[in-house]
């Protein structure tokens, strides 16, 4: 039973020089182990000469690993339909080793089967530009501005409008003419959040074809240097009111703008009377708003939806400017942070100008009382959101009168009462939320985790 499960080792009945003799000529190979190569090696050491004083190659200088054959080889293999070649040149890689007529065979089918690169090809030049552009959409844009330096036509394909949509560049610096360049690459949403504008937008040539075209529909249609920027974030960022002019002054189709914590001027609104589709306007904590400027303005924006001019720091005759002359079309407003400013007087005209208003943020009034409110319960029966965050000359009884309102959803009333009282609150208005969103989302590009969009657009970096 033992001599039975032994492994047998069969060889031809041959001598071993005859045996390496026929190898050669046949063109293969033995497989040995791991000990027997190491055993021949040692051998072929000794002997090197045939039979008869001959001379005879030995198994280390006539079998080539195949594998060895296409490492050495300059040519790469890619993919081929055709399943003869493939299966040839896999006999080869698997099959163990080769002797030298096979390898210089294997060598002659790599050349017949893949054509020879060369080190420095272009293989972008073989691509069409769709082809191209579907590469370049995956880069960063910082990269894409550093493929444009290589050729003119890479030139042509990096600054293409369809990979300059939506672009994502927050914290950048852009030094003359540059953000202009952007904007003038089809750009039709972006944000540019902290970023750094040094001198001016536009360069003079681009400039110089902006002021050739005046009418906003000879613009449209047949000037190249359309401006077609419609979301535009530019929150927190350090530029020159002059500069920030010029930037808008083109982009005639422009509808939500977010100018949070920017200095502003006249010519900074008088450029946004140019656009008559705006619907959303941030300008939170902006300075240099003047009365001769936000009146023009709002005049002139007839179908704003959404307003945030609050912590502006406004004069008492800038206030009832813009409280006068808001457009009834306007359905969130947030006013709040004029502590000793806004009265029920300038509450009451809001109600009178804009009763289709959805969301009022007047938080930080302390000059509000229960007369303002009411006339606000009565006049806007859509109100759904009321911010009232420590107005504290408004009275407890007042905040629980606004559980009538049948469509109010959610209520603000941070800062005015303990937790007992709040609670008493909450539960004599048990359908109304109560200080349920800390932070006014009116007007705002960016609520909640979503940084990389805009009013819900994405953009890419």
């Amino acid at each position: 039973m033992d001599i039975l499960t032994q492994p047998v080792h069969l060889t031809w009945d041959v001598d071993e020089s005859s045996k390496m003799t026929i190898y050669s000529d046949m063109g293969v190979g033995e497989l040995l182990s791991a000990t027997d190569e190491n055993h021949n090696e040692n051998e072929n050491e000794e002997n090197t000469d045939g039979p008869n004083g001959s001379q005879f190659v030995t198994p280390s200088e006539s079998i080539v690993p195949a594998s060895s054959v296409l490492r050495n080889s300059p040519l790469k293999p890619q993919c081929s339909n055709n399943t003869r070649h493939h299966n040839e040149v896999n006999n080869y890689k698997y099959s163990g080793v080769v002797t030298p007529k096979v390898a210089e065979h294997l060598q002659a089918t790599c050349l017949r089967l893949w054509p020879a690169s060369t080190p420095g090809t272009d293989y972008f030049s073989h691509m069409s530009d769709e082809i191209v552009l579907n590469v370049f959409k995956w880069l960063p844009l910082t990269t894409m501005a550093k493929c444009a330096r290589v050729c003119r036509r890479w030139s042509s394909l990096a600054f293409d409008e369809s990979l300059w949509r939506r672009p994502f560049l927050t914290g950048k610096t852009f030094k003359d003419g540059q953000i202009g360049k952007i904007f003038l690459r089809g750009m039709t949403a972006g944000k540019f959040t902290k970023s750094d504008i040094i001198g001016p937008a536009y360069d003079s040539k681009d400039l110089a074809d902006l002021k050739k075209e005046e009418d906003v529909i000879i613009l449209r249609r047949k000037s190249k240097k359309c401006v077609r920027v419609q979301y535009i974030d530019m929150s927190q960022c350090h530029v020159n009111p002059n500069s920030l002019a010029d930037l808008l002054q083109p982009c005639h189709q422009l509808r939500k703008l977010c100018l949070e914590c920017c200095e502003v001027n006249d010519r900074v609104l008088h450029s946004l009377t140019r656009t008559p589709d705006l619907e959303v306007l941030n300008l939170c904590m902006c300075a240099g708003i003047t009365a001769q400027g936000i009146t023009k303005f709002l005049n002139s924006c007839q179908n704003l939806k959404s307003l945030n001019i609050s912590w502006t720091s406004l004069d008492r005759v800038t206030l009832v400017a813009v409280v006068n002359h808001l457009p009834n079309t306007l359905q969130k407003l947030n006013i709040g942070g004029f502590r000793h400013l806004l009265t029920d007087d300038e509450v009451i005209m809001i109600g009178v100008r804009c009763p289709n208003l959805v969301e009022l943020d007047l938080s930080d009034s302390a000059l509000l009382s229960s007369v303002s409110i009411h006339f606000l319960m009565d006049r806007l029966c859509n109100l759904q959101f009321l911010a009232l965050s420590r107005c504290y000359n408004i009275p407890i009884s007042t905040l629980v009168q606004l559980g009538a309102m049948q469509c109010l959803v959610a209520l603000n009333i941070f800062g005015l009462l303990q937790d007992a009282g709040l609670q008493n609150i909450k539960a004599s208005m048990p359908r109304v939320e109560i200080n349920r969103y800390p932070f006014s989302s009116i007007a705002r590009p960016t609520t909640g985790h979503r940084r990389k969009s805009i009013w819900g657009i994405r953009c890419y970096e």
